[in-house]
């Protein structure tokens, strides 16, 4: 689902069930042969842990299913944080300005900028300001990556069906 400069490729494994929809099932990132699996320490759930995106300075994005929802987490060596935007949420793209693109249930898609940048003092990422993704007249934008100058890619569904998008800021 994500690669960085390196060619430190992240993933998952997801279940898919008729009745119960789609649920990761275990994330897992591999680097010069080696596969490691992440596992976040869900409650309730075996190995609920999706690894969806890497920047190129190594931190690495996703979702966790944790107190009966999913959860956006961000991984930046040995630091943990989770964040919750309008239901469950599901961090797809980090670029290495702490810049991190994702979606929510009941809020589309959106940017947060820089959220790691003060990371060890006040800790402002619990709230990030999040920006509005939404391709016009679309019913549903989901952003999936961004790069270091903020331009996102991802897809849209409306009247007419799923379509990929590219926008770049002006």
């Amino acid at each position: 689902m994500g690669v960085d400069g390196t060619l430190q490729i992240v993933g998952g494994l997801w279940a898919i069930s008729p009745t119960n929809g789609t649920f990761p099932e275990g994330g897992w990132v591999w680097m010069k042969g080696n596969f490691s699996v992440m596992d976040l320490g869900t409650s309730n759930c075996y190995n609920c842990t999706s690894v969806n995106g890497i920047s190129n300075n190594g931190i690495i994005v996703g979702e966790a299913f944790r107190a009966g929802f999913f959860t956006g987490w961000l991984k930046e060596a040995a630091d943990d944080d989770y964040f919750v935007q309008n239901g469950d949420t599901v961090f797809t793209g980090m670029n290495s300005n702490t810049d991190m693109v994702g979606y929510s249930a009941f809020g589309g898609g959106w940017l947060a900028k820089g959220i790691e940048v003060k990371e060890g003092t006040s800790d402002p990422e619990k709230n990030p300001a999040y920006i509005q993704v939404a391709y016009p007249n679309s019913n549903t934008t989901y952003p999936f990556g961004l790069n270091g100058h903020d331009a996102v890619v991802g897809v849209y569904e409306d009247e007419t069906g799923t379509h990929g998008f590219l926008a770049a800021p002006e």
